[in-house]
């Protein structure tokens, strides 16, 4: 926790800082670029990975639709005024129910007892909406699993080195993410996201 206060506190002191500082010129560039095509961002994963692009969402509180690609995979991030509230993505096959479960916050009679209504309901509530709803847990257990969830897939996304992203303003979120999709209530700061990430050597 002193590294995290030090860091908000005087953030220039850190390497990795200064690195997303230098990043955030490319960030601009792909900007500046991507307006004759339309889109407010566009790029090459091997040009301005997709690290830059969160530093560019976070320095400028932009809120819109990031998507990255790699061969068959996609991964979809939701941000608004900088925070991001929804995370996707196909290369990262961990469930919520799973967290719970790991974290000792769901017992598998829960985990069936959704299961069983999300199956009678086709297309209805997601399961983390069952088990709020339904079962017991409560929403803030439920917003700490998403949260791990949403970082889980962000910093595997870090990680690709090669592939396409775009990023396009938007506000009605909602619009862009799939049927019944679950919303971090007030978004994981993504300048928080960063230092975590950061932290832990990704890149």
């Amino acid at each position: 926790m002193q590294i995290a206060r030090a860091f908000f506190a005087d953030p220039s002191r850190y390497s990795f800082y200064n690195t997303f500082s230098a990043l955030l010129v490319d960030a601009k560039g792909l900007l500046y670029r991507s307006k004759k095509e339309g889109l407010m961002l566009k790029g090459k994963l091997e040009d301005s990975g997709v690290l830059e692009i969160f530093n560019y969402i976070q320095a400028n509180k932009a809120g819109g639709v990031l998507e990255v690609r790699r061969g068959r995979h996609l991964a979809t991030f939701l941000f608004k005024e900088g925070r991001l509230l929804n995370a996707t993505s196909t290369s990262v096959d961990i469930r919520l129910s799973d967290i719970l479960y790991a974290a000792g916050k769901i017992t598998p009679f829960q985990i069936s007892r959704a299961m069983e209504i999300h199956l009678k309901e086709g297309r209805g509530r997601r399961i983390g909406t069952i088990l709020y709803e339904e079962c017991g847990v409560p929403s803030a257990v439920i917003q700490e699993a998403l949260t791990s969830l949403y970082t889980t897939i962000a910093e595997d996304v870090f990680k690709w080195k090669k592939g396409e992203l775009t990023f396009t303003g938007a506000e009605n979120l909602e619009a862009y993410a799939p049927d019944g999709a679950l919303f971090l209530e007030s978004g994981v700061d993504t300048g928080q996201l960063l230092f975590l990430i950061a932290s832990k050597g990704g890149k």
